[in-house]
């Protein structure tokens, strides 16, 4: 909850709490005669606050029914990997500084055996991803792209619009083979809102994804 719509509540809850003072400021000070019974501004006070507390729920309602809508989420997946079938684009998680690349193969150059599969991340919402941010166990991924041979740390992927899919290969330090990975997605709309998901891969049920959040 932003700080606006924090704002907007406290306003809503504290109204309650000033209409007794303001009515006993309003007898101290102006005869009731002239400007109307204590009982009359209690019903006017009653019917305003009402109708201002309505309109605050219908607002809060609205933006949180059109943030929702506005949100991007990304579906994750994993694909029929294959020594023939493997991206241009590779995601190394590992926790080592000095790791190589073969490009031909798009495989890492290790004594090591690195664990390699598909990922394919799909934009299933109706609004345009600008960023898609991936974080691995909460380290950010090395990565490798087109002809180059090095390895960068690299958050940002790439862009993705309505039911578009990006797929990278994703190589597995031996080390991390038997832990579970997760994945903590950050996906931005035109908005610049913010959609944050968790996504976890399980080894053992053949390489396959669960949609935490």
């Amino acid at each position: 909850m932003n700080l606006k719509v924090m704002t907007i509540v406290f306003f809503v809850l504290l109204i309650p709490f000033l209409t007794p003072h303001i009515m006993n400021l309003y007898v101290a000070w102006f005869p009731q005669e002239k400007y109307g019974a204590r009982g009359e501004w209690l019903s006017f006070l009653g019917g305003y606050s009402g109708g201002f507390l309505a309109f605050i729920s219908a607002w809060l309602l609205y933006k949180l029914d059109r943030d929702e809508r506005r949100q991007t989420y990304i579906y994750v997946s994993s694909l029929e990997t294959t020594h023939s079938n493997l991206e241009q684009m590779s995601i190394v998680f590992t926790n080592k500084n000095d790791v190589q690349f073969n490009v031909e193969t798009q495989s890492v150059v290790s004594t090591e055996d690195y664990e390699a599969i598909r990922v394919c991340f799909k934009n299933v919402s109706d609004n345009f991803a600008k960023k898609l941010i991936v974080k691995l166990n909460g380290h950010v991924p090395w990565v490798h792209k087109g002809k180059e041979r090095r390895l960068y740390k690299f958050q940002c992927l790439t862009d993705l619009e309505p039911n578009q899919s990006f797929s990278v290969n994703l190589h597995i330090d031996p080390i991390w083979s038997d832990s579970t990975l997760v994945f903590e997605l950050e996906s931005t709309n035109l908005s610049n809102q913010v959609t944050k998901q968790k996504v976890r891969l399980h080894k053992n049920l053949g390489w396959s994804f669960e949609q935490l959040t």
